[in-house]
């Protein structure tokens, strides 16, 4: 299965299934005009090293940790968590997909950056996901990406 499938699989079963939240692949066009929220990355290291990122558009940040928190309001210190837990996960079921179960990856704790936060460079795999509130973007950068390729 190809890269881009694979983080997609991955991350729309964590929002679906752990953040309450139903969503679809999407183009990058998807909300256009929503500046980003935030984003969340998460490092990896084992028989692959590299870093997962999620950038939020629209106001999928609020509704994802309103739903998973069960309440009717929230800080943004809960937001954060709530989102940086949500990034920790599609990083652990991506790396597990890219193991096939058989390898260990180590993760770091999620960085959450602010909506300014540049990208580090082209990703080598992307794809995004389109919620009823936002577009999630997912982007992932591996050292090196000829490492990558081999594995799948």
């Amino acid at each position: 299965m190809e890269l881009e499938k694979q983080l997609a699989l991955s991350a729309r079963g964590v929002f679906e299934l752990q953040a309450f939240t139903p969503c679809a692949p999407c183009p990058a066009s998807w909300c256009a005009d929503s500046a980003c929220e935030g984003a969340v990355r998460v490092s990896f290291s084992g028989p692959l090293e590299g870093i997962v990122e999620l950038r939020f558009f629209g106001d999928l940040m609020g509704s994802l940790s309103l739903r998973m928190l069960g309440t009717e309001t929230v800080t943004r210190e809960q937001t954060v968590s709530a989102v940086a837990e949500v990034a920790n996960i599609v990083c652990g079921k991506f790396t597990e997909s890219l193991a096939g179960g058989g390898r260990a990856f180590n993760l770091s704790q999620p960085v959450f950056a602010g909506p300014d936060s540049p990208a580090e460079k082209t990703a080598d795999c992307a794809c995004s996901l389109g919620f009823d509130c936002g577009r999630v973007d997912l982007l992932v950068w591996f050292r090196p990406f000829s490492a990558a390729k081999k594995l799948v």
